[in-house]
């Protein structure tokens, strides 16, 4: 089986390759403490397969997505830029919004909050994307408007991705 850093160490040397780009975004699901809280833990669970089906619908067989923390998750997408993942979040939180799936959860509003960065734009290693998708995150949570920030391009993330080379093992 592969690992999360394996298969994107692959998705980075390909794009690097084909001199194309990728997107990276942090996915924090809202709430879902407070669905366990009113209606138990098999609730919850029912939520978490909720978004995973909703997900399924949104993204492509080849986009990674994988589990990055409690509440969290992490998408790849290939060939695609951090504008064109905020869209397909956006898409995704609006059928957040409407699905049937949530119709039993009353009085709780399902959400997410999401941070996004790009390769090779913002960052050439898999930490330091996730690291500025954190800072875009945390962005998001602390703005009651946005649901999706894009990480904000500095000059200390121009300084640090100055080489970007075929590697496996800087992910």
């Amino acid at each position: 089986s592969f690992s999360f850093q394996k298969i994107f160490a692959k998705i980075k040397n390909t794009t690097i390759r084909e001199k194309k780009v990728f997107a990276l975004g942090l996915v924090e699901f809202q709430n879902l403490d407070k669905i366990e809280e009113k209606y138990g833990f098999a609730k919850r669970i029912k939520a978490v397969d909720g978004f995973a089906k909703l997900l399924l619908n949104n993204f492509r067989s080849s986009d990674l997505i994988g589990h990055f923390d409690d509440n969290i998750l992490i998408i790849v997408l290939k060939d695609q830029t951090a504008i064109f993942l905020q869209f397909v979040l956006g898409r995704f939180f609006e059928e957040l919004q409407t699905s049937d799936i949530f119709k039993e959860i009353e009085c709780i509003q399902i959400g997410l909050k999401a941070g996004i960065s790009e390769f090779p734009k913002f960052g050439k290693s898999l930490n330091h994307l996730i690291s500025l998708s954190e800072k875009a995150l945390v962005a998001a949570k602390n703005d009651e408007k946005s649901v999706i920030k894009i990480a904000e391009f500095s000059d200390e993330a121009l300084i640090n991705n100055q080489e970007i080379c075929l590697v496996d093992d800087d992910v």
